[in-house]
């Protein structure tokens, strides 16, 4: 018998409905129980029924409100949960496929922030996760005030969430780049966080290459005099701030008694974070004058002096003659702990540059304060209070640490290698020999 096509449509839509109808009928929590299967697999029963249920599984608070609504089919998890708390404020949700974790799985704060956004394939972490810094009490807390004094109603203003740590996931393991954040509290920007760490895991889950953490952002400038103490004036982390400490850490030193500094000790200006804990410094006082060194390794003739306004001048002059030698500007290379590129990096320190100097007053070189060497790790002046800091680097192989290099605050480092490391590097210079070829051989690579 052939349907007319209205009865047909009908039909398919009381059947859809029909099948559908479990799957919507709520269920609470009393009037379920799990039950063991023959494969000790939980499944979830109405009481006294013996087939599985499907259903929407709900709680409430005792205030009320929704507690959790979780899907299930034939008594396995499938489909979407959702879990809230007593203020109607969403604890997680995410979904479930034939009671597997797939999809985004998704965590939030105390005022609604998001805490964790994970990304799951078959029952795995598959693909990326990213975890945020949770709210503090006090936080929180001003949320709901500023809610309350806007008169808003809950869930009609976003809490802001601030990026803590991303990476990849394949079957559950880490793996490819991974970065973690500073929290910067209320000047955070999720779009562009300031990095704290970064690393790489190779395709079994352990780290491998270089894993660098860095110096938090600096805040203000400050002198430190040579007893140890900081002078209470700060000055702003710009060009401006550091012209003005310049001037006046050498009117410090001027003033301070020679009783008080019998060894001649210089004043320092430090770059610090927003904590007040010091991360480098920046300038020194026992620069007398600032010169420009030619590609012979001369002084030109023409002294500077021992300001900012001086420094820029030399740099302008000093870049003049490096386009004028036909040398590229570039950035400066980044540092590694590879055993290879440590036997690169000493060799290239002989390279010809031209560079500004800070000499003291016997002409001493203090400090290098431009280069024109692309392969050089040295920070520019005008570049060490915005340039990111490392703090700590370490190198990693087959998921074990066979060096470690640390920054220290006073613009020291100290480098820890393993034998097996040392014996590479040491090889590496006793087989490099002049020539360029030679130099370029990586025959030797493990």
């Amino acid at each position: 018998m052939k349907l007319s096509l209205t009865w047909s449509v009908i039909l398919a839509v009381t059947l859809a409905s029909l099948t559908g109808c479990d799957s919507e009928k709520e269920f609470r929590a009393i009037d379920v129980e799990y039950r063991k299967n023959k494969e000790e697999k939980l499944i979830l029963y109405e009481i006294g029924k013996e087939d599985p249920i499907t259903c929407i599984l709900v709680q409430d608070h005792p205030n009320g409100h929704r507690r959790f609504e979780i899907s299930f089919f034939n008594g396995i998890r499938d489909g979407n949960f959702t879990f809230w708390r007593e203020n109607e404020i969403p604890l997680s949700k995410g979904e479930y496929r034939k009671g597997l974790r797939h999809g985004k799985f998704t965590a939030y704060g105390g005022a609604g922030e998001l805490v964790s956004e994970k990304t799951y394939a078959n029952g795995k972490l598959n693909g990326p996760c990213n975890f945020y810094y949770r709210y503090s009490n006090d936080e929180v807390e001003r949320f709901f005030e500023e809610l309350k004094e806007k008169g808003f109603e809950i869930g009609e203003m976003k809490a802001q969430s601030k990026l803590r740590y991303t990476c990849e996931f394949v079957d559950d393991a880490p793996s490819g780049v991974y970065n973690a954040y500073f929290y910067e509290g209320e000047e955070a920007n999720s779009t562009s966080p300031l990095l704290r760490e970064r690393g790489n895991f190779d395709a079994n889950g352990s780290l491998y290459g270089d894993q660098v953490r860095y110096f938090p952002k600096v805040k203000t400038l400050a002198i430190k005099l040579p007893n140890g103490r900081l002078m209470d004036e700060g000055y702003e982390a710009d060009v401006k701030g550091l012209s003005l400490a310049m001037e006046s850490a050498y009117e410090a030193i001027e003033e301070l008694p020679a009783y008080r500094n019998r060894e001649d000790q210089p004043a320092k200006i430090f770059a610090l974070d927003e904590r007040g804990n010091e991360i480098v410094p920046v300038w020194s006082t026992n620069i007398f004058k600032i010169v420009i060194r030619d590609l012979s390794g001369s002084f030109l003739e023409k002294h500077y002096d021992h300001t900012f306004e001086d420094y820029e001048t030399a740099k302008k002059r000093a870049e003049f003659l490096r386009d004028e030698h036909g040398i590229a500007a570039v950035e400066n290379s980044e540092e590694s702990l590879d055993p290879h590129e440590v036997r690169s990096i000493n060799r290239r320190k002989t390279t010809p540059a031209i560079e500004v100097l800070g000499i003291d007053k016997n002409g001493k070189v203090i400090e290098v304060l431009w280069t024109s060497d692309p392969d050089s790790h040295i920070i520019a002046l005008h570049e060490r209070i915005t340039k990111k800091r490392y703090r700590v680097m370490r190198a990693w192989l087959d998921g074990k640490s066979w060096g470690a290099r640390w920054f220290l605050p006073d613009g020291s480092k100290l480098s820890i290698l393993d034998e097996r490391r040392r014996e590479i590097i040491r090889t590496d210079k006793e087989t490099t020999t002049g020539s360029e070829k030679k130099a370029e051989d990586h025959s030797l690579l493990p």
